[in-house]
């Protein structure tokens, strides 16, 4: 069952200070349904020797004997969160290498099978639903009441935990209803809300999780559906979604003396409050990096912006948005096609993601676009491409773009896009910034990642809320 705590308890023990200082190397990744072998071996160099170049390129045998020769003889511990098919242990088992060391691989899934697989004659760890005395224990921490005024409120606690039937998840989300609110008036509103149905499918416990978006306030209501932008278990960079929540126009000041930088950070905190979203990374100085949100929510994200027409084609987003044909003989001209039909669009806008093609030269790109001009957010971070598309500047709504580059510069007639608010730029190699960019007088944030020489910037202004220049 979602939302019984598998992840909650690996995170746990992933972050034991004990187990941090036991292991010689730790790391995490996610599978989920839809998974491909190459991102989870990539995944796992990351955090254990690093991407470079070289090993981008490298086929997944290669990955995989890399993967294999960074581990051996040292004490590792691997988690494999939300892994859904025998096939997926499979496909990455001959990564980890039997020492006798005291390495652990520590999986999570929805199906034991699965776990037997893995070790044949194990014992699984089964998690089972709370009881009503560790419902209402939970209930009462979450919901951040003190004892004394909980008590008062036990009987009607009671009432709410019941009707969640032991799930975690379920409990926390409505915990978040009642945060910091001892009223009796609003705990009884909240319990007689709560769906009465007994949780033996994931489409019941929908309806019972479903309650926490009707409560929400108005203007975090699309902030909150915007995360059925994002793959599933995917770890969102909060700087890039506030840049997508200001770009698409979620963000509004109402007379505030707040930019609206910090107006979103506000949005986002009050959804992590709720137990909406949750947090993956933290800075050193306690900011938060990433979030993400649980399947189940996700699944509430689609529902609702399905229902709502927030975004007409939001439950049809995959990985596979890109339809991609491209040739190594320079004289064919390679297509990138992005489509509503393949391709998220929040009206009036479109985000495209995509992993498979994250390694792909296009020497020349063709950019076809069978959806509006009115597009206001596009990345397209995950193609690698040889020069800036010209299409691109017949999209004279786009307030957030993202690009990657082998090679080369942004053109003069960047400027065009008189809308952009947010323009992120990578290139392997010098970058020179057009001095008419300074005439782009929306945008806000500019985010270069230079190559192994530095940024070269022909003019500097400092009317951005932000410029960073960072060095791979």
């Amino acid at each position: 069952m979602a939302g019984l705590g598998k992840t909650t308890l690996a995170t746990r023990l992933y972050n034991d200070s004990y187990i941090v200082s036991y292991f010689y190397v730790r790391s995490w990744i996610t599978i989920s349904q839809v998974y491909h072998k190459r991102d989870l071996l990539l995944d796992m160099l990351r955090s254990v020797v690093g991407i470079t170049d070289e090993v981008c390129v490298m086929n997944d045998n290669m990955l995989a004997q890399l993967l294999y020769r960074a581990l051996i003889g040292r004490r590792y511990l691997i988690v494999i969160d939300d892994i859904w098919s025998s096939k997926a242990w499979d496909d990455i088992k001959i990564c980890f290498p039997d020492d006798n060391n005291g390495s652990k691989v520590l999986l999570t899934t929805r199906f034991k099978d699965v776990a037997l697989h893995a070790e044949p004659g194990g014992n699984p760890l089964c998690l089972r639903f709370l009881t009503e005395e560790e419902s209402l224990d939970l209930l009462r921490r979450k919901a951040l009441i003190t004892p004394r005024f909980f008590d008062y409120l036990s009987l009607i606690g009671k009432s709410i935990i019941r009707k969640c039937h032991g799930l975690p998840l379920a409990i926390v989300v409505i915990a978040g209803l009642l945060k910091n609110n001892p009223e009796r008036d609003w705990w009884l509103h909240v319990a007689e809300s709560v769906s009465s149905y007994i949780v033996t499918s994931e489409n019941q416990c929908i309806s019972t999780l479903a309650l926490s978006y009707d409560h929400l306030p108005q203007h975090l209501r699309p902030c909150f559906l915007s995360f059925g932008a994002f793959p599933e278990d995917h770890e969102i960079p909060v700087h890039k979604l506030i840049c997508l929540w200001i770009a698409e126009g979620f963000i509004h000041l109402n007379g505030t003396n707040k930019i609206l930088e910090d107006v979103a950070e506000d949005y986002l905190m009050d959804l992590i409050s709720r137990s909406l979203v949750v947090v993956c990374k933290k800075g050193l100085d306690g900011s938060i990096k990433t979030c993400r949100i649980h399947d189940l929510l996700r699944d509430i994200c689609l529902s609702k912006a399905e229902e709502i027409n927030f975004s007409s084609n939001m439950h049809k987003y995959n990985k596979h948005s890109f339809s991609c044909s491209h040739s190594s003989t320079s004289s064919t001209k390679s297509q990138l096609s992005l489509s509503t039909s393949a391709v998220l669009a929040i009206p009036p806008s479109c985000s495209c993601y995509s992993s498979e093609v994250s390694h792909t030269f296009f020497k020349d790109v063709s950019i076809i676009w069978d959806t509006s001009k009115l597009i206001r957010s596009l990345d397209v971070s995950s193609i690698e491409l040889f020069v800036f598309p010209d299409e691109l500047l017949q999209l004279v709504h786009l307030r957030y773009l993202e690009l990657r580059f082998r090679s080369g510069n942004p053109p003069e007639c960047i400027s065009d896009l008189r809308e952009l608010q947010t323009l992120i730029m990578s290139s392997r190699i010098n970058m020179v910034v057009p001095k008419n960019m300074w005439k782009m007088i929306s945008l806000r944030h500019l985010c270069i990642k230079s190559g192994e020489n530095p940024v070269n910037f022909s003019s500097f202004e400092e009317d951005l809320c932000e410029i960073r220049w960072l060095d791979r």
